[in-house]
């Protein structure tokens, strides 16, 4: 499942649950930039999230988490 979060704010772009677990993404274009806010909130985030730059990069990130905890 995946909630578009892009106009809440002050989050990631996207929320995904995936087998039991949840995600934050934040989607930026190839040279996209972080805004200091962004970088803030990622770097005090305690939980799983990540940047990606293609959608083949976000279906790689909720893969390797899954795989990396062993969800099933």
């Amino acid at each position: 499942m995946v909630y578009d979060a892009h106009r809440v704010g002050e989050i990631p772009d996207l929320i995904v649950g995936y087998r039991g677990c949840t995600m934050l993404i934040e989607i930026k274009t190839p040279n996209g930039k972080m805004k200091t806010g962004q970088t803030k909130w990622h770097e005090e985030w305690r939980g799983h999230s990540c940047v990606v730059r293609s959608p083949m990069q976000a279906i790689e990130a909720v893969m390797d988490h899954v795989k990396n905890y062993q969800i099933r």
